[in-house]
């Protein structure tokens, strides 16, 4: 701990209070706050910590108001404790300023944890090298480093995290040395203090292993057989599991008296280490001591840390090799965690940077230290390549990282660039984390990451950042993984970063290119003319491909002849700067050779802020023939001003689109711009609508909404219609908001906008897009309140109400419902009210307010029987019988729930008899006749799996299950409650999900496996009692009964 910090002699220490020294005072570092500051710079030291985490991390949810300017205040504090002499008008050499964030910078060997972290990766390399007394002396030397509870005296959750983590690593640490003194013949030595450990860690199964092993190295068999039994005993009355299957193997192993257990002989000690090498005063000089006298610390509770060893590679319990000592960490064993794969394809020409590919591969699979993470940080102008060679360079080392690849498009160079907290859900979820436990901010999200990453190799491509802000909570924080950052700004305040600006080509690679793309025998044939071409283009790889492109599609064009054009400087090196805009003559190149009806779809559909559209989308946007437009966009294609992802859709790259807009603005008539956004949404309302009818055969919900212009789509079935709905999902919820926040030409077309999200509700039995109908629909909402439009905000209303319910927030959908309701009124929209009336019955019944919800069944009925809608009729009988069978009338249920499928049966609705069955089937289950509920819901799955329409598949699988252990049939049950809870793992619905672990662990109860049907049983339990749902208090008397505890 003599470390010394830029001549300054500091020194840090957080394993124990927090504490700093300078040439051997101590510092006084004010407040727990200040000092909680200090601890979270210290953790994170030479890494950029940001105001917003650091607030987080100090003051939690409780942040006061001004709690930016009391962080503000507490930096300037410790920047005078830090460095006192430092003049007012220099800057910080110790505490910086980094960005909008902070960073301490230490010296080696100037934090206790750094300190402590070297000594273990040095014990850990000198076990490898077979010197284990050498080993076990380091390992001791680090843990006399630690003097306490770490981080005494800090407060706020990132201490609290950080404390538990850092006691689970002491103890980690605790348990090698273990391994290595056993390995050593200490046994007898060991026996006293691995009996006090294992009093107060009780349900560490490693440490009683060791103590197993030890008792019996010592000839005290029995004594090393009651500790399993003790073992057993505590993990059964804690937590309802049986030891592991490492200690149950250890345990046979003593019965049986395996003589393989014993080592053969003592191995021989180390050299006493020389007195004073570690803390100061210890006595090191007694190398055969009993290892008890020389652990020293106080550990507080702990949580696994991913980054943690488990032993170092100690070979397990029993093994006679002292070279390879102790036990492996037991536990059950593991299921593979997923290994993402999410990397674009590579480009098949890739041509030339050979020598700065063969960097990169070096950089990123060679780290300048064992410990460090490398980071390539890419930029240059648009156009450069910077994404194709991250690719490239990806696809070439990804098999040094076996556990996976992520990949995330920033969005860095448009107007809306994607937040890193949205980022590190989707990472999160690639790496198996289900959305109902994913944490909220920012910060949690990207400490649950780095932990995952923490023990796995994985790469990390990040391409068009918009800056370093937006990338340091993505890159990963252990050795081992590995990231590729691209974007146009250099990255210079990004930490630890090897920094690539990216040129553009050799004259030979840029030539190579471009015969790659045109046709060699072409270039062969006129080389100089194909070296004037390449230079116009500045060598730019995508101006290259452009010109290129379009000389392919024309045989008949010589290269000479394109020379001219690019020979033109007012087109060219006017936009060839520096900035966003830098390409744009590149892209001016292909557009002004474009013919007129070709120009005109470049700039229009440019226009929409999806990601994506369809041939037949634009084809109304454009108001043309689809098969005249589909040519129009292949001719696009080909010369590489858009892009075909799949067949029938295309994309813009960001630079090109937004050069488009441009055009855009200076060739389109903004009333003409205007008409044709409005073909879009028409186009897409009315396409929608057709979809709304199949999926709902005899609804006329969709009859009632405003009539479009411009036609849509026509489907030949259900399944074609929600299929096209999911795939045009995302470009439709763009068309809502631009609906909302764009310009135009008069008012905007709220209505269509409110029509559209409605007509698309069977997305919402998909189980997908319910964050997009919420965020749309409430911005709807938000505009027709303004603008004084009763009918759309109904409309939105409803559509929340749905959204809400879906996610079982049973209070709001009824609030929502009830708003709505009441605007049934004003507007005189009575399909919509029979829609609500239902709605509120099924919310009254989800509640247990069974004749509530008949009353408003009845409502429904009325509402549909006056308007002439027997599918409404229908649907509202099925719904209703499950609330006759709560009241009891188990005859009026049956009556109820077999009228409404004979009504649908009358109207020839498949969707409808589908759902029909479902709550037929719920109702012949309660009441004894399994054979028949079977029946119906089998029947009704196989439409709802054809139909890709989730949320429902899970219901009837859960249902099934129900019945399937209600008749005693455990196995069947088991295999369908499984079904459900992988659905609603899938399309993240916890409401379902908790239902599907409730009805396994019944299954499990009845197959005899009670110690996962335990664990169901809790979980369900708690996923119930976080939601508020009833069904929590039905599972109470479960637990209660069984032990299981909640």
């Amino acid at each position: 701990m003599a470390g010394q910090v830029g001549g300054h002699g500091l020194r840090f220490a957080i394993l124990g209070p927090v504490r700093a020294w300078r040439d051997g005072q101590e510092l006084d570092l004010g407040t727990p706050l200040q000092r909680s500051i200090l601890a979270m710079l210290l953790i994170r030291a030479d890494r950029v910590v940001t105001p917003e985490e650091i607030i987080d991390g100090v003051w939690g949810e409780g942040a006061p108001p001004r709690a930016l300017g009391a962080l503000r205040t507490y930096v300037s504090r410790l920047r005078g404790v830090l460095e006192p002499g430092r003049s007012p008008r220099s800057r910080p050499r110790l505490l910086t300023s980094v960005g909008r964030g902070y960073a301490l910078r230490l010296g080696e060997g100037a934090l206790d944890l750094a300190e402590f972290e070297r000594l273990v990766t040095e014990a850990e390399s000198r076990r490898r090298d077979g010197r284990m007394a050498e080993a076990a002396e380091t390992l001791r030397t680090a843990l006399g480093l630690w003097a306490g509870e770490p981080l005494t005296g800090a407060v706020g959750p990132f201490a609290e995290n950080q404390r538990e983590r850092l006691a689970e690593r002491r103890m980690t640490v605790v348990e090698n040395l273990v391994d290595l003194d056993l390995g050593l013949g200490r046994h007898a030595d060991l026996v006293a203090e691995l009996r006090a450990l294992t009093g107060e860690h009780p349900l560490r199964e490693r440490l009683r292993a060791q103590l197993m092993l030890a008792y019996y190295r010592c000839g005290r068999q029995a004594e090393a057989l009651n500790v399993f039994t003790e073992t057993r005993r505590v993990l059964v009355e804690e937590l309802g599991v049986e030891p592991g299957p490492e200690l149950a193997a250890l345990h046979r192993r003593i019965l049986a008296a395996d003589p393989a257990l014993m080592i053969p002989s003592r191995a021989p000690e180390a050299p006493a280490p020389a007195e004073g090498t570690a803390d100061g005063g210890r006595d090191g000089g007694e190398g055969a001591a009993p290892p008890a006298a020389r652990r020293h610390g106080t550990p507080g509770p702990g949580a696994p840390d991913p980054a943690a060893g488990t032993g170092g590679g100690a070979a397990p319990p029993g093994e006679a090799d002292p070279q390879q000592p102790g036990p492996q960490q037991p536990g059950p064993p593991r299921v593979g965690p997923p290994r993402p794969a999410q990397l674009p394809p590579a480009v098949a020409d890739f041509t030339g940077r050979k020598e700065l590919v063969n960097r990169l591969r070096t950089l990123l699979t060679s780290p300048p230290a064992p410990e460090a993470v490398p980071i390539a940080a890419i930029s240059g102008i648009g156009g450069v390549g910077k994404t194709t060679l991250a690719v490239h360079v990806a696809h070439l080392v990804q098999d040094r990282f076996p556990d996976g690849q992520l990949y995330a498009d920033l969005r860095g160079d448009g107007d809306d660039p994607v937040p890193p907290e949205h980022v590190l859900a989707a990472f999160l979820r690639g790496l198996g984390v289900p959305m109902d436990v994913m944490p909220e901010g920012t910060a949690e999200r990207a400490a649950l990451y780095r932990s995952l990453l923490a023990d796995r190799r994985i790469l990390v491509l990040l391409d068009n950042a918009r800056d370093a802000a937006q990338v340091t909570p993505l890159l990963p924080g252990a050795p081992g993984c590995a990231a590729i950052v691209t974007g146009r700004v250099k990255f210079a305040d990004l930490p630890a970063a090897r920094l690539i600006d990216l040129d553009v080509m050799e004259p030979d690679e840029a030539l190579d290119l471009f015969a790659a793309v045109a046709g060699p025998e072409r270039v062969a044939a006129e080389r100089a003319a194909a070296m004037d071409v390449v230079a116009a283009c500045g060598f730019l790889p995508l101006a290259v491909r452009i010109v290129a492109a379009r000389l392919a599609a024309r045989p008949a064009w010589t290269i000479a002849s394109i020379v001219p054009r690019l020979a033109d400087e007012r087109r060219r090196l006017d936009e060839l700067r520096v900035g966003n805009l830098a390409v744009s003559a590149t892209f001016a190149l292909g557009y002004g050779q474009l013919e007129a009806r070709q120009a005109r779809a470049f700039r229009l559909l440019s226009l929409p802020s999806g990601p994506a559209i369809s041939a037949h989308a634009a084809a109304a946007m454009l108001g043309h023939d689809p098969v005249e437009t589909e040519e129009v966009l292949e001719s696009l294609v080909d010369a590489s001003l858009l892009e075909a992802p799949a067949p029938g859709r295309y994309r813009y790259h960001d630079l090109v689109k937004l050069f488009a807009r441009r055009e855009a603005e200076r060739a389109e008539d903004p009333a003409e711009a205007a008409r044709a956004l409005r073909r879009l949404l028409g186009f897409y309302l009315a396409s929608a609508q057709a979809a709304h009818r199949l999926a709902y055969e005899g609804s006329i919900l969709a009859d009632r909404l405003s009539a479009p212009a411009v036609p849509g789509r026509t489907f030949a079935s259900a399944d074609e219609a929600v299929a096209w709905l999911a795939a045009e999902g995302e470009d439709m919820f763009a068309a809502i908001g631009q609906a909302v926040g764009g310009s135009w030409d008069g008012p905007p077309p709220l209505a269509t906008a409110a029509d559209l999200l409605v007509a698309m509700e069977p997305l919402l039995e998909t189980g997908t897009y319910a964050h997009e109908f919420d965020r749309r629909a409430r911005a709807v909402l938000a505009a027709a309140r303004e603008a004084g439009d009763a009918s759309s905000e109904l409309r939105c209303r409803y559509v929340l109400a749905r959204v809400r319910f879906g996610a079982n927030r049973l209070d709001e959908a009824e609030q929502e419902f009830r708003r709505a309701l009441d605007l049934t009124e004003a507007t005189g929209d009575s399909v919509l009210a029979g829609e609500i009336l239902n709605g509120l019955g099924v919310v009254a019944g989800r509640k247990r307010r069974h004749r509530e919800a008949l009353s408003w069944f009845d409502a429904a009925l009325q509402v549909y029987r006056d308007t002439g809608v027997p599918a409404g009729e229908a649907l509202v009988l099925s719904y209703s019988a499950r609330d006759h069978l709560g009241l009891g009338d188990a005859e009026a249920a049956i009556a109820a729930a077999e009228r409404g499928l004979a009504i649908f049966t009358e109207i020839g609705s498949g969707a409808g008899m589908a759902r029909a069955r479902y709550h037929l089937g719920i109702v012949l289950s309660r009441v004894g006749r399994f054979t028949e509920a079977v029946v119906h819901h089998a029947e009704c799955l196989e439409f709802f799996r054809a139909s890709r329409q989730r949320v429902w598949e899970q219901r009837v699988c859960y249902r099934l299950a129900e019945t399937f252990v209600a008749a005693g049939r455990h196995s069947e049950a088991a295999r369908h409650a499984e079904q459900a809870l992988a659905v609603s793992r899938e399309i993240a619905h916890p409401y379902g999900e908790a239902q599907a672990l409730a009805v396994l662990g019944k299954a499990l109860g009845g197959l005899g496996g009670t110690r996962r049907s335990a664990e169901c049983l809790r979980a369900a339990h708690e996923i119930f009692r976080r939601l508020g749902a009833p069904e929590a208090d039905d599972l109470r008397p479960l637990l209660e009964r069984d032990g299981v505890g909640s």
